[in-house]
């Protein structure tokens, strides 16, 4: 605002400058038409913009130069907290490295985190899978997954592995649904 006086007679932007990082669509579009839009460039913006009139800029303009010591503070102290933080993480990166090489230089092999495994209980039975469901009743796989989402027929999830459905519910939801076998 010091260096030009546009501001003065006509309206003043205000907002939160930001980098702006394009990211492309990687979705397959159908053929049309239309013409494509045009990427964004990378760079600094302007966003969440608030247009003052030119009374408002001067009051603004005002308030900047009799709060401009504090206002310095205030960046001075963001800025430090801003440095601090960073270095934790570089700390903490250190650390995770130098930890890594003390592995490799001990002669360890490395092991891959374990994975969690949930149990999953089944009850005894017989089961059928999907495919084989929808094979005894003559259906499609969707069908009978559509059946299972809503709630008409019962399965079992088993994690990783799929749904299975019991054999005693499976003949009880073709008698109801009257589905020849």
């Amino acid at each position: 605002m010091r260096e030009t006086d546009s501001w003065k007679t006509s309206a003043f932007i205000v907002g939160s400058p930001a980098y702006q990082i394009p990211i492309p669509n990687t979705r397959r579009k159908k053929k049309t038409h239309e013409t494509a839009t045009e990427m964004p460039q990378a760079g600094w913006v302007l966003t969440n913009k608030i247009e003052l009139s030119s009374d408002r800029a001067a009051k603004f303009f005002e308030f900047l130069t009799t709060q401009e010591e504090a206002l310095k503070q205030i960046a001075a102290d963001e800025g430090k907290d801003a440095r601090e933080a960073l270095g934790r993480v570089y700390s903490l990166l250190a650390g995770y490295g130098s930890k890594r090489r003390e592995l490799r230089e001990d002669g360890k092999r490395e092991e891959p985190p374990k994975k969690r495994i949930i149990p999953t209980t089944i009850p005894k039975g017989r089961y059928f899978t999907i495919p084989q469901v929808a094979e005894i009743s003559n259906v499609t796989v969707r069908q009978i997954k559509k059946w299972i989402g809503t709630c008409d027929l019962e399965a079992v999830d088993l994690p990783g592995l799929g749904k299975i459905i019991e054999a005693g519910k499976l003949n009880k939801f073709l008698i109801e649904k009257e589905i020849m076998v």
